[in-house]
């Protein structure tokens, strides 16, 4: 069904904007019809400072609020409103929903934006549209929870209306809540570390995981760390992913002591140091997902990247509301899920064949 909108509110503040360059070179790509409808709607309700309208998407109504609203304090044009990031992830949609599909999801809500208060939002609302797909599982059984699922545009844009900046999927799919299919380790630096070495430290965990044929998939995390996802074969539970998370962060710790450290407690990190934070993989943690926005006053996004683009330079600032629609106008998706899929690796088997080498030598 073809994309529509009524205005709901209007404010006219001096008059009609034209929209800026790069908005106009960060629409979705015309195969993606009706992403490419939406953002041309948004475009112009954005451009005639109206507070809210109502879209059609693919049959559903969403009604979108506060569309002028600043969220970003320092984003530029095309990355500072409440407005800007609903027409952000109204672009990414066809390229975002795959990596949400089938996963509970975790939100955080900004309802004043960046750098206001937050709270977490691990339960489904209660007040949601009949459309809303949902998850009833458990974090610590027996107590189950009903989370949201994300599985189309409508949703997203519901989600994102609800001022949720960030976007927390689990590791696990709903068919199998208690079976990931993903091992993270996520590079946090300690103050006052220079983003160079987190890069310098993601090379050396990416060499130390190629050498034990473990292959890793990087993204920003959107604010000053990487993350790094091993695709995993569903099987392990999370307890034993996490074990086998830990027994690989600490060995590559050990092997370059002045650059890493695995010590949790914040105060207790050597300076100048990054964390290898296995703990991300244990039961109920999660990480801003591939391509969720962050809560920065610059509007970063989460964003996945070649392992040739981290070496040659890339940077977290890089990469905000309105640079990543334009990215993936101009090429594919680095963590398409083809590609993750391609690269499974039964952990079971892997790290039987680990021990069987070390007992062997």
């Amino acid at each position: 069904m073809p994309a529509r909108a009524r205005p709901t509110r209007t404010a006219r503040r001096g008059g009609v904007r034209r929209p800026h360059p790069a908005l106009l070179a960060s629409r979705p790509d015309a195969a993606d019809a009706e992403a490419s409808a939406l953002v041309d709607l948004l475009d112009d309700a954005l451009a005639h400072g109206t507070e809210g309208i109502t879209i059609d998407v693919d049959g559903r109504a969403v009604t979108l609020t506060n569309l002028t609203k600043r969220y970003f304090p320092q984003g530029g044009p095309g990355a500072q409103s409440k407005g800007d990031l609903l027409r952000y992830y109204l672009a990414v949609a066809p390229l975002m929903l795959p990596h949400l599909a089938e996963r509970p999801v975790v939100l955080t809500r900004y309802p004043d934006g960046a750098g206001g208060k937050s709270f977490y939002v691990q339960r489904a609302p209660e007040h949601r549209p009949s459309w809303v797909a949902t998850c009833t599982t458990s974090i610590k059984p027996p107590k189950e929870l009903t989370f949201l699922r994300i599985e189309n545009a409508a949703t997203l844009a519901w989600v994102a209306n609800l001022g949720a900046i960030e976007l927390h999927p689990w590791y696990a799919r709903c068919s199998a809540p208690t079976k990931p299919d993903f091992l993270v380790i996520d590079l946090d630096p300690t103050e006052g570390t220079r983003f160079e070495k987190v890069r310098v430290a993601a090379l050396h965990v990416k060499e130390a995981l190629d050498a034990w044929g473990l292959p890793a998939f990087v993204k920003t995390s959107g604010a000053t760390g990487l993350h790094l996802f091993v695709p995993i074969v569903r099987g392990p539970t999370q307890r034993a992913v996490h074990g086998v998370a830990r027994d690989v962060a600490t060995a590559i710790a050990a092997r370059h002591p002045r650059l890493f450290t695995t010590e949790y407690r914040i105060a207790n990190r050597p300076r100048g140091t990054v964390l290898l934070d296995f703990n991300q993989n244990s039961a109920g943690h999660t990480l801003a997902g591939v391509y969720s926005a962050r809560p920065t006053a610059s509007a970063t996004i989460s964003t996945p990247l070649t392992w040739r683009e981290l070496r040659d330079g890339a940077v977290p600032r890089d990469f905000t509301l309105v640079t990543v629609p334009m990215r993936l106008a101009q090429r594919d998706d680095p963590w398409a899920r083809v590609e993750l899929d391609r690269g499974r690796v039964d952990l079971v088997a892997w790290r039987e064949g680990i021990i069987g080498v070390k007992r062997a030598s």
